[in-house]
């Protein structure tokens, strides 16, 4: 499994081609150590390289191995292997499509490392090239849903193609693919890009580079800074620089106290913001920076009977799934391997509960209700 990292990497590129900044800050705070989740997606990485590199491998050679990572070792259960199963289909059927698509030699890749030299560089796990297409595949194994849109697998295929001219040498199109078997579908295509649209995205990239170079860069918030590890010394949400205790790199927890008391403060302002615009947006009002959406729909047991039959047909104790009076959520029975992905697609549905708040840029459409239906028909 490649273990190569760059500062100018995949999956942080969403923060630094936006926050100038970040890229100075976050070598100076201390690596922020990851949960039990990320741990088992590393695990489930490890897997898929496996497989696409030996294809007499099958996923369930893989059920009670464990695979060792930096937070010790991960034992494989039966739905970790329901979801690299899953993945592993996506990818075949990805390859094939390109095998049926037209003539020509389809070369495939697992976890290829592209270096992108001056600290740039980043390592794609799946890619397909048959040229004049070539498609950068990423797994995700999480709950949060990934777009394909996002930039990531672009900053690869740039680092990719000044890494290795020849490879990409008749390639004219570009596709970004994600494949995550959490959600249903599991692949997300973004649409083709030509090599002239990747052109403009690496020239927008080296400038950021370039601004981030440049002595008192600026810091800049937005959606990226959900995912950045310095926010808690950003100067930009502090307004100050002394939070960071050199030369030992030792966050001032009593200045995080102080500030973590101010943005408490303001909770209840926040909620009761989005309180009112929902209330707006579902009457009619049309915003600017929000817009209506459905909650994001959690999957519900269309009937318990029916599941408690099954887990019972299958043996399964009634101790492990209840918890504790009422039955366990389906993504839960999936994660722990009691049910499979596809016994759980027919006993539950995907139910919304109801309306809120989002950015305009959240790719939910958004929703006209009947109150906002009605202002409409009278304006």
């Amino acid at each position: 499994m490649a273990n190569l990292h760059r500062l100018y990497g995949g999956s942080t590129c969403e923060i630094w081609r936006h926050c100038p900044g970040w890229a100075g800050l976050i070598q100076q705070v201390p690596r922020k150590p990851v949960g039990p989740a990320a741990h088992a997606g590393t695990a489930q990485h490890h897997v898929m390289e496996r497989l696409l590199k030996d294809p007499d491998l099958v996923p369930e050679k893989f059920l009670g191995v464990k695979i060792p990572t930096e937070g010790g070792d991960i034992e494989l259960h039966a739905g970790h292997i329901a979801a690299i199963t899953v993945a592993l289909e996506a990818w075949e059927s990805l390859i094939g499509e390109e095998e049926d698509n037209t003539e020509g030699e389809v070369q495939t890749f697992a976890e290829r490392f592209f270096d992108g030299g001056a600290e740039q560089g980043g390592t794609v796990d799946g890619l397909i090239v048959h040229a004049p297409h070539a498609t950068f595949v990423d797994f995700k194994f999480g709950q949060y849903e990934v777009d394909a849109q996002g930039w990531q697998n672009y900053w690869y295929m740039i680092c990719a193609r000044r890494n290795m001219p020849s490879l990409f040498r008749d390639v004219r199109l570009w596709s970004s693919v994600i494949i995550q078997p959490a959600y249903e579908p599991a692949v997300d295509h973004s649409d083709p890009i030509t090599t002239d649209v990747l052109d403009r995205m690496e020239q927008e990239a080296m400038s950021a580079i370039e601004a981030s170079k440049k002595p008192n860069p600026d810091f800049i918030e937005g959606d990226w800074c959900r995912w950045c590890n310095a926010k808690l010394v950003c100067p930009a949400k502090t307004q100050r620089l002394d939070t960071l205790t050199a030369p030992n790199h030792v966050l001032d927890l009593h200045e995080v106290e102080r500030q973590l008391m101010r943005l408490r403060e303001w909770r209840k302002w926040e909620e009761e913001a989005e309180q009112r615009l929902l209330h707006e947006l579902e009457h009619g009002w049309q915003g600017e920076l929000f817009k209506l959406v459905g909650k994001r729909a959690i999957r519900k047991w269309s009937n318990e009977a029916d599941v408690v039959a099954l887990l019972r047909k299958k043996r399964i104790a009634q101790k492990d799934y209840m918890r504790p009076a009422e039955l366990r959520s389906p993504a839960s029975m999936e994660e722990e391997g009691f049910l499979t992905k596809g016994e759980v697609k027919e006993l539950a549905n995907p139910v919304s509960s109801g309306h809120t708040i989002a950015p305009m840029s959240d790719k939910r459409p958004a929703i006209l209700p009947i109150g906002a239906l009605a202002q409409a028909l009278k304006r």
